[in-house]
């Protein structure tokens, strides 16, 4: 999968949980409240379970709430390519998509 195909694929997910595996881990994401209930941003928020390699060395899990799909992204783009791809220009493609 690459980049702009992950976007396009979490732009889909509004009222979904959804899962992503790579390489590097994975992240399961589950909505949080619907685009109804988030009314000013039209944005719906998602719990977040996930567990990556951080620096190459360790596993961080990550048990959470209140992730925007941009922030999901790029923990996405993080399982998939690796943290070293999350660089200035990927991170503002992924913002101007979201």
């Amino acid at each position: 999968m690459k980049l702009l195909q992950l976007i396009n694929y979490l732009k889909k997910q509004t009222h979904n949980s959804f899962f992503i595996f790579g390489r590097y881990g994975f992240v399961h994401a589950t909505p949080q409240n619907t685009l109804e209930q988030n009314a000013p941003t039209n944005r719906p928020t998602y719990r977040v379970d996930s567990s990556y390699s951080w620096l190459g060395t360790t596993q961080r899990i990550q048990h959470q709430g209140g992730f925007r799909l941009s922030t999901i992204c790029c923990l996405c783009a993080g399982v998939l390519f690796g943290e070293k791809a999350l660089d200035g220009p990927t991170i503002a493609m992924i913002n101007t998509h979201f």
